[in-house]
């Protein structure tokens, strides 16, 4: 099991942090790998206008980024295990 967690186009990314916050907690007390989206910086004040569908959510090209994010970071944790 891999913990993803919450992602969006700025500015709302950046109010995501409480609730990145408790998944990440969650995912370590359950032991398992968290992916950070936020810290990362998925998306970013000079991304997101590409990505932002109604200034809340990802539209097609920011769930196909989140994808292409998500595969990079799975492919580092299983070269970790």
């Amino acid at each position: 099991m891999v913990v993803l967690g919450p992602s969006a186009p700025q500015p709302l990314g950046e109010e995501l942090r409480a609730t990145n916050t408790a998944v990440r907690a969650g995912a370590e007390a359950a032991g398992a790998p968290f992916v950070d989206a936020i810290d990362a910086g998925w998306f970013t004040p000079a991304n997101s206008p590409g990505f932002d569908f109604d200034g809340a959510h990802p539209n097609s090209a920011g769930h196909a980024h989140i994808a292409e994010k998500f595969l990079e970071s799975w492919a580092a944790l299983t070269q970790q295990l």
